[in-house]
């Protein structure tokens, strides 16, 4: 060998280096001899891998054997670090490779934050992601940019996936976007409940069920703010008249509460025309609440919070009435 020290004499020195060297003392030597070198690196519970290395024979003329394993990350994500690993060990034949692929390991995981949720983000890419959306991925800050369209409308946010993810939720940002307001605000605290929901176990648990596992939530709320919000609410009918919530144009979006046209979301989450559900909520049957036209749920909403009995009544009277005019109308000969 060019250093004059057989493979064997290599590996043994090499080794006493791998043992001294203060830049691998953050790391935990499960094993560290000629036979095998075996080390965890983790930051966190979900950025945590075992790597097992091997010396082969005529080291180091040969690369490392290498091989990751981890309880956590991907076996996909997994076999694309030993393709990088393996391409990097073929750079550093002749010389020592352990401390070298150990650091280059430790840099990638560090700087790679988003490697916690890659799954996450090829289903994003492959599934929720449309032509015509800007989707922008900072590997780097562990950010995710996404603009995504319905025809004219848009919703336009900003992800961080924080470095304890998925324990931590991801932060969310709202950038801009041109949905009603009165949706567009109970999709926002929606989100924020969801996103809890992710991290926190439930006030009233099922004592049956085991341990709370916290909910990736990267995938869970993209896929609502893009797909049950954005591309649901701006394209849905109203249930009453069948003809569609929210205009075509945007611009053309009604801010008066009071206009037949104005757009109510209700508890199940469908849309109605406000003419359409006052006229439905107003008319029988009321026993058990009015149930959603679409789905069958009762339907609560603050305007219309009258119990079944008390709308009976009304309903009752305003019939009534109408028959008293009517009668009248007739006696005075009126068409």
């Amino acid at each position: 060998m060019a250093t004059g020290l057989s493979s064997k004499e290599f590996v043994e020195n090499e080794l006493k280096d791998v043992r001294s060297d203060p830049k691998l003392s953050s790391l935990e030597f499960i094993a560290c001899h000629k036979v095998l070198v075996q080390v965890r690196i983790k930051y966190t519970e979900y950025k945590n891998i075992i790597v097992n290395i091997q010396f082969p024979p005529e080291y180091p003329a040969n690369p490392l054997l290498l091989q990751i394993k981890s309880k956590v990350l991907p076996d996909k994500l997994i076999e694309k670090i030993e393709t990088l690993c393996d391409q990097e060990l073929k750079k550093l034949v002749g010389s020592k490779q352990v401390s070298t692929i150990l650091l280059f390991l430790c840099d990638f995981i560090k700087n790679n934050p988003l490697i916690v949720c890659s799954e996450e983000l090829q289903y994003i890419k492959n599934t929720i992601n449309r032509e015509g959306d800007e989707l922008k991925i900072k590997q780097r800050t562990g950010v995710i940019l996404y603009k995504a369209f319905q025809d004219q409308y848009f919703i336009d946010f900003k992800m961080t996936v924080p470095n304890e993810y998925p324990a931590s939720h991801v932060q969310l940002e709202f950038k801009e976007n041109n949905l009603p307001v009165n949706l567009y605000h109970i999709m926002k605290g929606q989100t924020v409940e969801l996103l809890r929901q992710c991290v926190e176990p439930p006030i009233r648990r099922n004592p049956r069920a085991g341990p709370f596992v916290p909910r990736p939530s990267l995938q869970f709320i993209t896929n609502y703010l893009v797909v049950d919000c954005l591309r649901s609410i701006t394209t849905d009918s109203c249930p009453v008249c069948n003809k569609r919530a929210l205009p075509t144009d945007p611009k053309d979006i009604i801010i008066d509460e009071g206009h037949p046209q104005y757009v109510y979301r209700i508890y199940c989450g469908h849309l109605y025309h406000f003419q359409c559900l006052d006229s439905y909520m107003k008319t029988p049957p009321f026993t058990g609440g009015k149930k959603c036209v679409k789905c069958g749920q009762r339907v609560f909403h603050d305007k219309w919070n009258v119990p079944p009995r008390l709308a009976e009544e009304r309903w009752a009277h305003q019939e009534a009435r109408k028959r008293e005019i009517a009668e009248v109308a007739e006696f005075l000969g009126f068409d």
